[in-house]
């Protein structure tokens, strides 16, 4: 008697089970064929001396220019870091060693960092700068 009442459930864990793999299927057919997304990649180009002062970098030894492009086909912004060579500090001129910078699709901006030999030292040389989306 009791396989009586387990067969319905037997059929309706069947039809459940069935219904989740097709609709799985169909995701994954779904993102294999979608078009490809529109993206925001960055690359940075290497670091070209500046005179100072930029503005905001007033008492710093020496300044660096990092061309920023954005290589993709969408919009957005890029979260960059500068990181100072040993023995030395950098900042942007808002004083922050990270900046925001919004570009569009195609578009280089050039960003600007200053850079001063860190305490005791005397030699200044460009940072690095990296920049993600």
């Amino acid at each position: 008697m009791s396989d009586d009442r387990s067969q319905p459930a037997v059929v309706a864990g069947s039809i459940i089970l069935g219904v989740a793999l097709f609709i799985g299927f169909v995701l994954v057919l779904l993102l294999a064929f979608r078009p490809p997304s529109q993206q925001v990649k960055v690359e940075v180009a290497a670091p070209q001396a500046e005179p100072c002062p930029v503005e905001g970098a007033e008492g710093a030894t020496a300044c660096f220019r990092f061309d920023v492009t954005n290589t993709g086909q969408a919009d957005g912004v890029a979260t960059c870091l500068v990181t100072p060579a040993i023995g030395t500090e950098a900042q942007f001129a808002n004083g922050a060693p990270s900046v925001g910078v919004r570009l569009q699709a195609g578009e280089v901006k050039s960003v600007y960092t200053s850079v001063i030999p860190a305490e005791g030292g005397d030699e200044v040389r460009a940072p690095t700068l990296s920049c993600q989306v």
